[in-house]
């Protein structure tokens, strides 16, 4: 079966990202496993750059399941349980790895999900200044990826202060790789092509 994501959203902003590894029914509500609230479905609505936190599984066996989980798995149910470490996609730069790292390494220190959408955009290449805007949803109306990080870093999350000078002094910029100049030579004019070295 084709693995299908999902969103669900607390209260409290928090974002619990699922895919479901077998077939079979998932809640529209479950507990927040940051905060314990109510956490709505968003139906399947999940942009392709979100990586799973969670993923939806039929166990191989009853054992050690309360009553109420065996009746739910009867019923057709799937169980939910936390990724160890969600993957990086593939095509993510070493730059955006050490970005997630220091994110996520921060964040074990004070609210995990309150920078989940952060780490979720990095984990996908969010903030790569080649693939970002394949990524970073258009509504938001980022262009640089770099000036976007910096204005989190600075605006919306000050205490990422240390994230945004080691942006300055270069840790997370990427290297242009062969797909990055393929792409920017389809997309950008001729006469800009010797000036951007392509």
């Amino acid at each position: 079966m084709s693995e299908k994501k999902n969103i669900y959203t607390c209260k409290n902003a928090h974002l619990t990202v699922t895919v479901d590894r077998d077939k079979g029914v998932t809640p529209a509500l479950i507990a927040c496993p940051v905060c314990n609230d109510l956490a709505n479905s968003n139906f399947y609505h999940c942009p392709d750059w979100a990586l799973p936190t969670h993923e939806w599984y039929k166990p191989a066996s009853l054992d050690g399941l309360n009553v109420a989980e065996k009746e739910h798995i009867g019923n057709g149910g799937l169980l939910m349980r936390k990724i160890d470490r969600p993957a990086l996609d593939p095509s993510v730069k070493p730059s955006q790895t050490i970005l997630v790292e220091d994110l996520c390494e921060f964040a074990k220190s004070k609210e995990p999900n309150k920078y989940s959408l952060l780490i979720l955009l990095a984990q996908s290449g969010g903030f790569d200044d080649f693939k970002s805007d394949t990524v970073v949803p258009e509504d938001w109306g980022w262009v640089c990826p770099k000036l976007a990080l910096a204005d989190i870093c600075t605006q919306k999350h000050p205490e990422l202060q240390h994230i945004y000078e080691k942006m300055v002094d270069g840790v997370y910029d990427d290297e242009m790789d062969a797909e990055d100049i393929e792409r920017m030579r389809r997309e950008t004019p001729q006469s800009m092509h010797k000036m951007l070295g392509l």
